[in-house]
């Protein structure tokens, strides 16, 4: 259905005829975002969509003229806005909160523990001493991900302890938590997802207001004296 805004724009034009799947882009797919931000990213995509079809219709509305279409179309903006900001806080809030169940239980798995402090001391001289060559790294890298704790040690000492360049260790450490803690790599995963489609809102949000109603129009209704 190709919708006609009241601002007369080639960017509103483009807005209002975006397929779905671009919107989908723009306020992200509720069906490949965590389960968690479902119902207000869903809601986000509702008020976008039935604003559109509220402001279009107003274009051919008799009994208001242009200045009270666009005020009633800021209105409309702003309702969609106010799901927007939900979506939003919601995507960053569970983004937090799986970064944060994630780091917790690759702690449990991969933090320091005194009884093992013996043997990990062990794998950390090896490590070390095949840190210096690139037939030495290749063998880190296979003991990594057939042994959990070689991961565990990479996770919990520092690189100049291990004699590895602070970003191979990183990587390194998050190759055995996705080899070894599937699920919790996931979080880490979904929880990245999140912000980057929260990281949209912002624009999406701007884009609204530009596109639903014109400001310098609305605003002169603020003029209207009541009698």
């Amino acid at each position: 259905m190709m919708m006609t805004p009241l601002v007369k724009t080639p960017e509103a034009t483009e807005f209002f005829q975006m397929p779905d799947t671009m919107r989908k882009i723009m306020l992200g797919d509720p069906a490949k975002l965590d389960d968690s931000v479902y119902n207000s990213v869903v809601a986000a995509h509702n008020a976008v969509g039935e604003g559109m079809l509220k402001v279009a219709a107003l274009t051919d509305d008799k009994t208001r003229n242009d200045v009270q279409r666009h005020a009633a179309a800021r209105t409309i903006a702003e309702r969609a806005v106010s799901f927007l900001d939900a979506a939003k806080t919601n995507l960053e809030a569970n983004a937090r909160r799986l970064h944060r169940e994630a780091t917790d239980e690759v702690e449990r798995s991969f933090g320091a523990d005194p009884n093992r402090a013996s043997v990990q001391s062990e794998i950390r001289g090896w490590i070390r001493e095949n840190a210096k060559s690139a037939e030495g790294l290749a063998k880190i890298r296979e003991a990594m991900r057939t042994n959990a704790e070689v991961g565990a040690v990479l996770y919990h000492s520092p690189h100049f302890l291990l004699n590895l360049a602070d970003s191979v260790r990183t990587g390194m450490m998050m190759d055995a938590i996705e080899i070894h803690m599937p699920k919790t790599h996931a979080k880490f995963e979904a929880g990245i997802a999140l912000d980057e489609a929260a990281e949209k809102y912002p624009k999406a949000i701007s884009k609204v207001r530009r596109t639903f109603f014109n400001l310098a129009v609305a605003e002169q209704a603020k003029s209207r004296v009541e009698v």
